[in-house]
């Protein structure tokens, strides 16, 4: 039936389960199924398709385990099964896909203490997603030897412990294009690590939803790259830090739901953000916009005595 090297039909209605005779496509070096109305489980029988490079069946309802034998796909560099309704845990045999570049398992049921899995033989993989899943325990430290990897997102999970200086450095990628999102949605728990101003490709920085305690340190300021800062649902304590004005490129932040106090710091774009983002904190952010609605007020009454002013003297009389 497949003769073709690739079989494509994303984006369609197929329905039911993944057709028998695809696992006797030996030739196969892509299966790419996503955004369909599949079901089913995939089969032992995949570990036929050894030329498999690329296996996409994200968006889809596919449950059940994966293959404990999927790591004889030795081939198999994108591996994308977001967004279906796989459980149980990851099988440690994945760990001997040595090529693989992309791991997207987002969005699905699976389950495991994370640091279990070897991460270290992965020395290819660049994006790794494993976000809204029930993984537990601490970061995983095998995923420092991944060099390569530019994109992770481990947030909603059951993740605990504090965030050691190691899981930060493990994320010291050298690409200027780095997109990091350090756990959110979690358990972690402790003071953010001062050496996380040592990652100056950093772009995104999430740590919200989690139990960080202590003050927001200095270091994140040298981060210069930074495009999103979101420190919310913490409990963090102390003062903003005014040093944070050096992050020119930040465009989305928030600190909300904390027991931050005192001022917002003045002259810098951390004024121009909404009164949501600092909400949830001490009384400082509220005064802040308070006077704030005062001066724009006094601004525009000044102004409109002014124009009615101009107006009686272009009639002459004054």
């Amino acid at each position: 039936m497949f003769k073709t090297r690739g079989f494509r039909a994303g984006f369609n209605s197929l329905s039911g389960p993944l057709p028998p005779d695809i696992y006797s496509a030996t030739r196969l070096q892509e299966i790419s199924l996503p955004s369909n109305n599949l079901s089913g489980l995939i089969s032992e029988d995949i570990v036929n398709l050894t030329r498999l490079v690329k296996l996409e069946l994200f968006l889809n309802n596919i449950g059940g385990k994966l293959p404990g034998n999927i790591g004889k796909l030795s081939q198999l560099e994108h591996l994308l099964l977001h967004k279906n309704s796989f459980i149980g845990a990851v099988p440690s045999s994945l760990m001997n896909c040595t090529n693989l570049i992309k791991l997207d398992l987002a969005l699905n049921f699976f389950q495991r203490e994370i640091s279990t899995l070897n991460f270290s033989g992965l020395s290819q993989l660049a994006v790794l997603d494993l976000g809204f899943n029930n993984f537990s325990g601490k970061f995983p430290e095998s995923l420092y030897s991944c060099k390569f990897l530019r994109a992770i997102r481990l947030g909603n999970n059951l993740l605990e412990g504090e965030i050691g200086t190691d899981s930060y450095a493990a994320l010291q990628f050298p690409f200027k294009n780095t997109t990091v999102n350090i756990p959110a949605n979690n358990n972690l728990s402790g003071n953010i690590p001062i050496e996380i101003g040592d990652l100056k490709q950093l772009q995104v920085l999430n740590l919200s939803h989690n139990n960080l305690s202590g003050k927001i340190p200095d270091q994140i300021s040298e981060l210069t790259n930074l495009e999103l800062l979101d420190l919310s649902a913490n409990q963090l304590t102390g003062e903003i830090p005014a040093s944070l004005a050096n992050l020119h490129f930040l465009n989305k932040f928030s600190i909300a739901s904390n027991k931050l106090y005192g001022p917002i710091p003045s002259g810098t774009q951390l004024q121009s953000f909404d009164a949501s983002d600092y909400e949830g904190n001490w009384n400082f952010v509220a005064l802040h916009f308070q006077i704030g609605a005062l001066i724009l007020l006094a601004t525009r009454l000044t102004r409109t005595f002014m124009m009615k002013k101009m107006d009686i003297q272009s009639h002459g009389f004054i």
